[in-house]
């Protein structure tokens, strides 16, 4: 277990080794999610007093009327309870938007009000899965409280029971949840989620007045997946590593569903995913692979008839360079086999044959 002193509080070698990175290592992600910290509390156990971006923080949830509370900040309670009605206003605006679609749209103005239609539903729509969410990871059942997660000294001063840094929270807390699950974090989701918030936190706001200190939780939270902002890299990666254990956070397609069990049956459902999405790697790696194979046929194909053209065309030159040799010795040949030179050379070839013949009498022939 990590003890980190105050002296060091802060200082996230895993995390800034990794600021700036958007490939999924697995190994540095896993390294990761096995630090620890321990949460001390003080003598009568009611707050904690380590790590320092906890300091006195209650340990058990907090309530409205809690005298931690602060009367400033939103309502938790408040915002669970209007789910209700927010499911009211999403039934009621999806019929409208469904008799909006069956008139054919005339005029302009017709059209501006089907998409104010379309979008004040759809508003609704995002507002009851957000809720439901939140309701999970926040309701009356459960132990974490938003302004819980950090001292007051970095919260805003309306505290974070807004929808979209409780949807931020929510979603990540999913994440862990299901890293936990399957053995791969090693602390407790909720104390996990704080001790990371606490220290990027922290980092963000060093050598900054209170007023500025008290924004820095609520910037770390909304910014927590963002690819360009986001203060630890590696809490934004392991939602990535979440989507590949089960689904991906906060994305659903079409009707919102509860999380089925991880384990029906006796069956891993989860492992069961994970090997479908391996067996269709495998088949892309397969198909690579023969499509590899049919470029390096097409390859070898093509350089086997460049090979073959080349070869032809110079035996085409040699054979004509040879005949042309051949044609050059021969007219040479019948130029110097070529001895005429008229009658006057062809009498005198004469002459000189006959005086060199003798008669069988050894006279002179014709005598």
């Amino acid at each position: 277990m990590v003890d980190m002193s105050k002296s060091d509080v802060g200082l996230d070698q895993t995390t800034n080794a990794n600021r700036g990175s958007d490939d999924l290592d697995i190994d540095a992600l896993r390294l990761y999610l096995s630090e620890t910290v321990e949460f001390r509390v003080s003598e009568d156990g009611n707050t904690y007093t380590h790590p320092e971006s906890m300091r006195g923080v209650p340990v058990n949830k907090i309530s409205e009327d809690s005298p931690y509370w602060n009367r400033h900040w939103r309502s938790l309670d408040a915002y669970i309870a209007r789910e209700g009605e927010e499911e009211r206003l999403k039934a009621e605006w999806t019929a409208r938007l469904v008799e909006a679609k069956k008139a054919v749209p005339i005029t302009a103005e017709q059209k501006r009000q089907r998409k104010l239609i379309a979008d004040t539903a759809k508003r609704h729509s995002d507002n009851c899965s957000k809720q439901h969410k939140i309701g999970k990871m926040f309701g009356p059942t459960t132990i974490a409280h938003p302004n819980q997660v950090i001292s007051k000294r970095y919260l805003p001063d309306d505290g974070l029971c807004e929808q979209e840094t409780m949807y931020s929270l929510a979603l990540r807390l999913y994440d862990l949840e299901i890293l936990y699950q399957h053995g791969e974090l090693t602390m407790q989701p909720w104390d996990f989620l704080r001790w990371r918030i606490g220290q990027a936190a922290i980092r963000r706001s060093r050598h900054k007045l209170p007023d500025e200190q008290r924004k820095s939780a609520k910037r770390v939270i909304t910014n927590m997946i963002d690819k360009h902002s986001s203060d630890d890299k590696m809490l934004r990666m392991m939602t990535a590593f979440a989507y590949q254990l089960k689904q991906p956070s906060g994305k659903t397609f079409g009707r919102t569903k509860e999380s089925k069990p991880y384990y029906s049956n006796g069956i891993n459902q989860v492992q069961k995913k994970i090997n479908e999405r391996q067996e269709r790697i495998a088949f892309k790696d397969q198909i690579n692979r023969r499509s590899q194979q049919t470029y390096d046929m097409n390859v070898g194909g093509r350089k086997a008839r460049d090979e073959r053209a080349k070869r032809l065309r110079e035996e085409a030159e040699q054979a004509a360079r040879e005949k042309e040799l051949e044609r050059r010795e021969k007219r040479l040949r019948l130029a110097q086999q070529s001895t005429y030179g008229g009658v006057n050379a062809y009498r005198q070839q004469r002459s000189g044959q006959t005086q060199g013949h003798t008669a069988p009498n050894g006279g002179p022939c014709g005598s």
